[in-house]
This record gives C-alpha cells, sequence and structure tokens, in this order.
C-alpha cells in the first residue's frame, strides 16, 4: 500500500512537469537561452503586475536561462516553473535549432502564440492575451459571477 502511494506521489510530481501538463490550466511564457540580466528584466515586468499573470494563468518556465538568485523571484514561487526535464520541453516546443534568446507565449491550447527576442511588456502580452478566445469567454464569466448574473445552460 505504501509503495502504491509512493508511485503516485512521484508519478504526479513527473506529471506536473510535463509541458502537456499545463495545458488547458495555464498559459506559459517560455524564457529560452536568456541570460541573467535578460531574466532579471521579465522578471521585474512580472513583479509590476503579477495579479494580472495570475489572473490570465500564467506560468514562466525557464529553459536553458541563467535562473536569478531567489532575491529577485521572491513572491513569485507560484507563478515560477523549472522543468525537471528541460530537454523534454526544448523538444516539445521545437526549440533545438533556435540559437538566440527567445520569449515565447504559449496559449491554454498548447500552441504558440507569440515569439519575440526581446522581453514582452505587460501591456503587450496581456493585450494579446485577453484577445484570445478562450480568455474572452474566461473575462465574460468572471463579469458574470461578479454580477450575480449566472446563466444555466
Amino acid at each position: 500500500m505504501l509503495v502504491l502511494l509512493l508511485l503516485s506521489i512521484l508519478m504526479t510530481i513527473s506529471a506536473a512537469n510535463d509541458p502537456e501538463s499545463f495545458q488547458w490550466e495555464n498559459r506559459l511564457i517560455i524564457l529560452f537561452q536568456l541570460d541573467e540580466n535578460e531574466a532579471i528584466r521579465q522578471l521585474n515586468e512580472v513583479y509590476q503586475n503579477s495579479s494580472g499573470y495570475t489572473d490570465r494563468d500564467l506560468k514562466i518556465i525557464f529553459l536553458k536561462t541563467e535562473i536569478p538568485d531567489s532575491k529577485f523571484s521572491e513572491g513569485l514561487e507560484n507563478l515560477l516553473v523549472t522543468p525537471e526535464n528541460p530537454q523534454e520541453w526544448i523538444s516539445y516546443f521545437r526549440l533545438e535549432e533556435i540559437d538566440t534568446p527567445m520569449y515565447i507565449l504559449v496559449g491554454k491550447d498548447g500552441g504558440k502564440k507569440l515569439n519575440e527576442v526581446e522581453m514582452i511588456p505587460n501591456d503587450i502580452l496581456f493585450r494579446v492575451i485577453d484577445a484570445m478566445p478562450m480568455r474572452q469567454r474566461e473575462m465574460r464569466k468572471e463579469t458574470e459571477r461578479g454580477s450575480g448574473i449566472l446563466r444555466k445552460l
């Protein structure tokens, strides 16, 4: 019984770190091949509006990126993900041939929505996400809940 429980826990941990485990649950910002200064700049952008990232179900993924000192990520732990098997992520998103730093937005459907070689400012990021059909539905549901209007299907 104990062996089954431990096996179940280990399977859950590894599944949570697999790219497909985020599909339909989270949008992702992949920081690929960034140096520490670039990563710090992006984390500073996240700090400016971390609630906007949470509202949009965003997670920040570090791939082949120098992870900044913990003082730069303090308070953002629930948004940051460091994959156990980065090569799996690199293969999944077909990043093997890319040799420049990239900022990649991945939608909840698992598709790439934005590829940039420069940091993505919050206003642009949020505008792109808020224009997505799935996000539009989420915002309508939030508005309906906030106004006390719940439709029965």
